[in-house]
């Protein structure tokens, strides 16, 4: 298959409303809804990945936004505290806090959630954050469509 296969506009859809549900609520988890696409369907590689990576990239963006102050939650007074003692370990390095967004975005350690929330209160830049996130998801969302594929011979 090309990546394009037969286009069917369900699978952009409901790919990119399960990227957005699982990049807000954590416990939803998109790597088990990729593996199934990629075995149990034959949907287009393309549609999966990227509708998965716009699904997630938009929720991330919302946490970013959070993170800035878009809402006023008290979790998030007391979270700002730890997070601002992490960013001065980040800001002693160039480009810390674009290697953290990077390593997470691609291997969720640490958890991309909290990294999207932090790097609003960090005031991270906005593009940067998302240029970042979105190739590194990009890259994860890759590797785990493919994998089961390749494995299984």
């Amino acid at each position: 298959m090309n990546g394009l296969g037969a286009w069917d506009p369900g699978y952009f859809v409901s790919s990119l409303g399960v990227g957005i549900v699982s990049g807000l609520v954590p416990f939803v988890n998109i790597e088990v809804y990729i593996v199934g696409m990629a075995t149990l369907t034959q949907a287009p590689p393309l549609a999966i990945i990227l509708s998965t990576t716009l699904g997630q990239m938009i929720a991330k963006a919302i946490l970013y936004q959070v993170g800035r102050g878009a809402l006023d939650l008290p979790w998030l007074l007391r979270a700002k505290e730890k997070v601002h003692k992490a960013s001065e370990s980040l800001h002693r390095h160039e480009k810390g806090a674009d290697a953290v967004v990077l390593l997470s975005a691609i291997t969720g350690v640490p958890p991309f959630y909290g990294v999207s929330i932090a790097a609003g209160m960090l005031e991270m830049s906005f593009f940067s954050f998302m240029a970042i996130g979105t190739f590194g998801r990009l890259l994860r969302f890759a590797a785990v469509f493919y994998l089961p594929r390749y494995l299984a011979g």
